[in-house]
């Protein structure tokens, strides 16, 4: 917070998801590490995020945690939309772009209708626009200019 950063982004890297370990295993190994960091965090840490990492991921575990916004993949099977999300949580959605697909190899139509059905789905309210976990090393920096475009329009 000193060097100016506004918060954290959270990996919790497959851990809270079903396919990793049963729910009440997670939330009796894993879950209250994940609190004690999260509380951890100095009060000039306002802007939090927590990204659930893979498929079929437990949005209990954002909702549980004080953080603003829960990132995650909508394209990972059996993960939810960003409107569900949202409601699930109560936090503002990160996400929208697949971040292996579109915003690596286009084309642009796809990553301009990527970025409407996110926008659409959440009527824009409480919505980051990000790809699904991080921005590829891979992505070109024309796609996410697309992306920067068609957010704006």
């Amino acid at each position: 917070m000193e060097a100016g950063a506004a918060g954290i982004f959270y990996a919790i890297s497959g851990f809270a998801t079903r396919d990793a370990m049963p729910v009440d295993v997670y939330d009796s190994l894993v879950f209250p590490m994940d609190l004690r960091i999260a509380e951890s965090l100095p009060a000039a840490a306002w802007f939090n995020v927590v990204h659930l990492c893979g498929s079929h991921v437990n949005m209990e575990v954002a909702r549980r945690l004080p953080v603003g916004a829960v990132s995650y993949s909508v394209h990972n099977a059996g993960n939810p939309s960003l409107a569900e999300a949202r409601r699930l949580t109560g936090k503002a959605v990160m996400g929208g772009l697949e971040q292996r697909g579109a915003l690596v190899g286009g084309p642009a139509e796809a990553i301009e209708e990527q970025v409407r059905q996110a926008i659409a789905e959440t009527g824009g309210d409480h919505l980051l626009l990000a790809p699904g976990c991080s921005v590829p090393p891979r992505a070109r920096e024309d796609n996410l200019a697309v992306m920067m475009r068609a957010a704006a329009a």
